[in-house]
């Protein structure tokens, strides 16, 4: 995707023009990540997801994090809290309330655990926005029933590096060329009606035959926290895709060239080991 527009595109998603609008007319979205191990999760996502300002992001809160994000989420941000030590977020006073949401965003450093398993299981079944599953939430999607994934109700966005997907399409693949995918992500996608974003040091993005490679050089990425940005991201950006307007399947890899494009531009101007998600946000957001 040309420079231009994606930036075109970003500057139609921060500048609403229309006049006569109110705080419900734009998005919900919905950040569940985290752990005891992993508590900063869904503030790295939080991050991402504020650059294009849906109408409202929530996140979920837990003793495990509470402190954390009290003290550094955006004051604008709501909560749900879910639960205590045990971290699980199947917590049925808890569960309409997430299923009111119309994009939400699983599995950034929660625990791999029976009862996340059948969280995620429900939220598939009974959620009927965007999906977005990351990180921790794609080995449990690799637990789920295929009858569950081909009766779903919502829309699923996954967001594997290459021993995730490995995994996922049970793949004997070892490589990280993610061109070497094409085929295991196609017929993955096909069979669950899944949208596929496989990102290496590049990136293929599947939906069924609709597929697009995207060749970058941005090292500056390969560090711990960019993939919880870059899922946060994905999650403000789908919020209000239609609104742009742009598909589903566009708007995806109009986020991955921004992610890109926005560390190639860092790099140029400053030392590649000192680029950090803060850096992305201050950069996008002044664009």
């Amino acid at each position: 995707m040309e420079k231009k527009r994606v930036k075109n595109i970003y500057k139609n998603y921060v500048d609403r023009e229309e006049k006569k609008v109110i705080k419900s007319d734009f998005s919900k979205a919905l950040i569940i990540a985290g752990s005891k191990n992993y508590p900063f999760a869904g503030l790295l996502a939080m991050k991402g997801t504020k650059l294009f300002s849906p109408g409202y992001l929530a996140l979920t809160k837990a003793s495990f994090n509470s402190f954390a994000y009290l003290a550094h989420c955006f004051l604008d941000c709501v909560f749900i809290s879910v639960g205590d030590d045990k971290t699980s977020y199947l917590i049925d006073d808890s569960f309409q309330t997430i299923l009111k949401y119309d994009s939400i965003l699983f599995g950034n450093g929660v625990e791999e655990s029976e009862s996340n398993l059948k969280f995620l299981d429900k939220l598939i079944k009974e959620f009927q926005g965007i999906l977005i599953i990351d990180a921790t939430g794609i080995r449990l999607l690799k637990r789920i029933e295929k009858s569950t994934l081909l009766s779903k109700r919502c829309t699923i966005i996954i967001t594997p590096h290459m021993k995730e997907a490995q995994d996922l399409f049970s793949s004997s693949l070892k490589t990280r060329d993610v061109s070497s995918y094409l085929t295991d992500a196609v017929n993955y996608s096909k069979k669950y009606d899944i949208y596929c974003i496989l990102k290496s040091y590049d990136t293929l993005l599947v939906h069924k035959d609709k597929y697009v490679f995207e060749r970058y050089d941005t090292p500056s990425l390969a560090k711990a926290g960019s993939g919880d940005f870059f899922a946060g991201m994905l999650l403000g950006s789908i919020s209000n895709h239609q609104r742009i307007p742009l598909s589903l399947f566009d708007c995806i890899n109009f986020t991955d060239n921004l992610f890109h494009m926005t560390a190639s531009l860092l790099q140029k101007k400053k030392n590649i080991r000192l680029i950090d998600y803060n850096d992305l946000y201050e950069q996008i957001k002044n664009m």
